[in-house]
């Protein structure tokens, strides 16, 4: 079942090293299944975001994630700022890396305590151009 294991990480390079075998009836179904899924992901419109609007669904719902959260669905706020103590600032980085937020910081040691500045990126947007060339080829090794 292709639910069961990863299909970009197991079953699609597997399907790519089956499809070059003699004897690959054994394999159709498995080659058919990864042609669709990738297929499907290729079908997707791929386009940089249009505004500073980026996805806002967080692991934590304390207050500093709900106020981050806030500024993730803001289509107007390239940056934000959070005035905190060490332990919040590291706890909001934690749910950034954790949740894969489009966010590049820094934090200024000017004042105490220190703020945690935020400004948007387009690290989704990359990644799924780097994936939209990998399946392109991937699609094309599938299908030969």
């Amino acid at each position: 079942a292709p639910s069961r294991f990863g299909l970009d990480a197991i079953l699609v390079p597997a399907a790519k090293t089956l499809r070059s075998q003699p004897e690959r009836a054994a394999a159709a179904r498995l080659i058919d299944a990864c042609i669709a899924h990738v297929r499907s992901r290729v079908a997707l419109p791929l386009a940089p975001p249009t505004d500073w609007r980026r996805p806002a669904q967080l692991s934590c719902d304390c207050p500093d994630c709900r106020d981050f959260s806030a500024y993730l669905d803001d289509a107007n706020a390239e940056r934000w700022q959070l005035r905190a103590a060490q332990p919040s600032r590291k706890h909001l980085e934690s749910t950034i890396h954790r949740d894969r937020c489009d966010v590049d910081y820094s934090t200024i040691r000017k004042g105490s305590p220190h703020t945690l500045q935020c400004v948007k990126n387009q690290a989704s947007f990359a990644r799924r151009m780097a994936q939209r060339r990998v399946d392109i080829i991937d699609l094309a090794i599938l299908q030969a």
